[in-house]
């Protein structure tokens, strides 16, 4: 589990520089850190989905947020392609949804 948490916080700052970077705005960010809080309170995540979950959850808050939301593609490339726009499209979009009561 303490290895979880240390993975999280790492992905937590890439994701922090992502927004940054992007220039998402103000309300994108603390969306995405709460929905990834909410969905490991009540989800067992192994360490290897860690990385699409947080993409997930940067997708969906961006989606939400802010007025040019982040595409697929961006997220891919920031997690140097160690997922696809279809994990991020379908992986875990509705098992996110579901657990945030957001609807699919």
């Amino acid at each position: 589990m303490r290895s979880v948490n240390v993975l999280c916080g790492v992905v937590v700052l890439v994701y922090l520089q992502v927004c940054a970077e992007q220039q998402c705005e103000d309300e994108v960010f603390p969306l995405s850190v709460n929905y990834l809080d909410r969905v490991l309170s009540v989800l067992a995540v192994r360490r290897s989905q860690l990385q699409l979950l947080a993409a997930v959850c940067m997708f969906i808050s961006s989606k939400f947020k802010d007025t040019t939301p982040l595409s697929c593609h961006c997220l891919v490339v920031y997690t140097d392609c160690s997922i696809t726009a279809g994990d991020l499209l379908v992986g875990l979009r509705c098992d996110v949804a579901r657990n945030l009561s957001l609807g699919t």
